[in-house]
């Protein structure tokens, strides 16, 4: 042991378990990332799910919005954790492996905007409006954080002041873009939900994932690599001969 702890093979062992702690949450982010336009989440309107208090929280506002529920969704994610609801509405976070989120869906008073929203563990509740057109073009606005995209056939935007603000600025773009694309498409069932949800997962999923993933996965990552290698190499210039 005391030969061990004299040799360089300590700071290798240890720079190789840095590497692996800052390579798994990078590869399970991939994961998310590559299969985002092929996922499907189904619909699991019958199963009864209850909200956890802080979605609830969100709903309510939504409702005071003129909102009314659609349904619910559930949607597998790779090595991802997530807040598992029951029908009693109870909450448990289970399994590293995969987990089931359920997405609550509701639709406003004219049937042409559709909000989501959804509990994942370490992160506020993200409310995410979303509006499709006829031409498979797409305005959304999120709350209270998101992107920030503004491409001739998406736009993604965010207001982190309330959700009734947000849903403001969601209206204002559909205004915008009716001109040049028509009126937004009326979502009436889950049916609807679905297939829309569909198509934005193959048109627009990675775009609006990709800036996310760079600056809170690879960026970070790559400076932990560089910072590590500096280490070793420092280390080992200056290791007794």
């Amino acid at each position: 042991m005391a030969s061990l702890l004299g040799s360089p093979l300590i700071i290798l062992a240890a720079a190789a378990a840095t590497l692996i702690a800052i390579a798994v949450p990078l590869w399970r982010m991939w994961q998310v990332y590559d299969g985002a336009a092929s996922r499907r989440p189904f619909d699991a309107s019958g199963a009864g799910l209850q909200p956890t208090t802080r979605v609830a929280e969100q709903l309510a506002t939504l409702s005071q919005l003129g909102f009314t529920r659609l349904g619910e969704a559930q949607l597998d994610l790779p090595g991802q954790r997530a807040v598992q609801m029951t029908a009693t509405g109870s909450v448990r976070v289970e399994g590293p492996a995969r987990d089931r989120h359920t997405i609550f869906v509701l639709v406003d008073q004219e049937r042409t905007i559709v909000a989501e929203t959804g509990d994942v563990p370490g992160v506020p509740v993200l409310v995410s409006l979303n509006s499709a057109f006829a031409d498979s073009t797409v305005v959304e606005t999120m709350f209270p954080r998101g992107e920030s995209i503004d491409d001739p056939d998406f736009h993604s935007g965010h207001n982190s002041h309330s959700l009734s603000r947000a849903y403001d600025d969601q209206r204002r773009h559909i205004d915008g873009w009716r001109a040049s694309h028509g009126e937004p498409l009326a979502v009436t069932n889950m049916a609807d939900y679905l297939r829309g949800d569909a198509a934005y997962r193959e048109r627009y999923a990675r775009r609006k994932l990709r800036g996310p993933l760079i600056r809170r996965q690879v960026v970070p990552a790559a400076i932990g690599l560089l910072v590590v290698l500096v280490i070793v190499a420092l280390m080992l210039w200056n290791w007794p001969a």
